[in-house]
C-alpha cells in the first residue's frame, strides 16, 4: 500500500496543492511553520477521519474559509483507490472510491499510517488514558469490529453516567434500578471484549520488542510490555485464555 498523489483544499496554510509522490521515500524539506507537518496531518486524517493534533478538526480548515478538503490515490491490493474526506463547521463527508460513507467505522481502515511524533513520549510518560488511545488507534485500522465496539461502549458508559444523575433524585425507584442493572451488564460485556483484544494487542507487540531489544543490546538486555489494568488485577486474570474472559 502507497500513497500516489495528495490534494489539499483549504486545509491549514495550504490554500490548494497537489502532490504526486515518488514510488519509493519522499523526504518533506522546509523552513519552520511552512506547513511540513499539516502535510503529514492531512494524510493521518484521510486514515483515520480526524486529527492528531487537535481534539476540534474544525481547525484543520484554512482561516477565512467554511471548510475544508483533502483527497488521496492508494494503490492498494494492486488496484487504485481514491480517497476523501471533507470537514466543515457542521460535520464531515467522507467517500470511498466515490462511495459515500455516512459511518465512520465505514471510512477508517482503507489507508493505513504509522505515525511518529515528538508527542509519542506521553504514551510512556502520560496518563493511561494516552495509552489507551494509542491502542485504539492502531485498532481502528485494522478492525471495524473493536472500532464498533469502542463507539458502543462511550455511548453506553455517558447513558449510564447520565442516568446515574438522574437516579439522585428517586433512589429508590425499582423500575430505574432494573434499568441501570441492564446498562451495567450491557457495559461490563463490552468492556470485557475491548479488554481481551488490548490484552492480545500487548502480548503481540511485546513479542516484537522483545526480540528487537535482544538484537539492538547485542542479546544483552530484553524488553517485556504488559497491560496493567485494575479490574484484571481484582478478578485475578493474568491471561486471555481465562475462564474469567467468557
Amino acid at each position: 500500500m502507497r500513497i500516489k498523489s495528495l490534494k489539499l483544499l483549504y486545509f491549514r496554510n495550504y490554500l490548494s496543492m497537489n502532490i504526486e509522490t515518488h514510488p519509493s521515500l519522499n523526504v518533506l524539506v522546509g523552513n519552520n511553520a511552512n506547513g511540513k507537518t499539516n502535510i503529514i496531518e492531512s494524510i493521518f486524517c484521510l486514515a483515520l477521519g480526524k486529527s492528531y493534533r487537535t481534539k476540534s478538526d474544525s481547525e484543520c480548515i484554512m482561516f477565512g474559509e467554511t471548510a475544508t478538503a483533502m483527497s488521496c490515490v492508494v494503490s492498494k491490493n494492486n488496484k487504485n483507490l481514491d480517497i476523501m474526506l471533507g470537514i466543515n463547521n457542521k460535520g464531515k463527508s467522507a467517500k470511498i472510491a466515490g462511495v459515500k460513507k455516512t459511518k465512520l467505522t465505514d471510512f477508517v481502515g482503507e489507508l493505513n499510517v504509522v505515525l511518529f511524533s515528538p508527542e509519542d513520549l506521553q504514551i510512556v510518560k502520560g496518563s493511561p488514558a494516552l495509552r489507551r488511545e494509542f491502542i485504539n488507534r492502531e485498532f481502528y485500522q485494522f478492525s471495524r469490529i473493536y472500532h464498533k465496539y469502542n463507539l458502543m461502549y462511550q455511548h453506553l458508559l455517558k447513558q449510564r453516567n447520565s442516568y446515574l444523575k438522574d437516579m439522585r433524585k428517586n433512589p429508590k425507584d425499582e423500575m430505574a434500578l432494573t434499568y441501570l442493572e441492564t446498562l451495567t451488564s450491557q457495559l461490563a460485556k463490552v468492556a470485557l471484549y475491548i479488554t481481551k483484544e488490548r490484552v492480545s494487542f500487548v502480548q503481540d507487540i511485546s513479542k516484537l520488542t522483545y526480540k528487537n531489544m535482544l538484537n539492538i543490546s547485542n542479546g544483552q538486555e530484553t524488553l517485556k510490555i504488559r497491560y496493567k489494568s485494575s479490574v484484571l488485577e481484582a478478578l485475578n486474570i493474568k491471561d486471555t485464555e481465562d475462564e474469567a474472559f467468557y
